[in-house]
C-alpha cells in the first residue's frame, strides 16, 4: 500500500454529496452538463449524479475516472476521488477541483 494512499481518511457520504452539489452547481455556472461520480478510497461508489442533459456515456466516463483516482492514489486534495465528465477536460478537472474545495 503506498504512503499517499494510507494518508487519506475516507470521504463520508455526507461529504461526497456536499462534492456532488458544488459539482453540478459550478458545472449549471458553467452551462455544462455534466455526471459525477464520487468514491471513497478502496472505490466504493458513494455518489452519482447526472445532469438530465448530460450525455448518455457520461456516467460510465465519470465512474472510470472516479475508480482510477482511487486506485493510482490520485485524489484530489487527499480527499476526493472523483470524475467529472461531460465538458471538455479542462473543464471537467476545474469543476472537479471547485468541488474538492467545498470540503477543505
Amino acid at each position: 500500500m503506498s504512503e499517499i494512499y494510507k494518508k487519506w481518511r475516507n470521504i463520508t457520504s455526507v461529504e461526497a454529496k456536499c462534492v456532488g452539489n458544488h459539482a453540478l452547481h459550478q458545472a449549471s455556472e458553467l452551462g455544462i452538463p455534466v455526471s459525477i461520480v464520487v468514491v471513497d478510497r478502496a472505490g466504493v461508489i458513494l455518489l452519482v449524479e447526472m445532469d438530465d442533459d448530460a450525455s448518455p456515456g457520461t456516467p460510465e466516463e465519470s465512474t472510470v475516472e472516479a475508480k482510477r483516482a482511487s486506485r493510482y492514489a490520485c485524489a484530489l486534495h487527499g480527499v476526493v476521488p472523483m470524475g467529472v465528465s461531460g465538458g471538455p477536460g479542462e473543464q471537467d478537472i476545474s469543476i472537479a477541483l471547485a468541488a474538492a474545495e467545498s470540503i477543505k
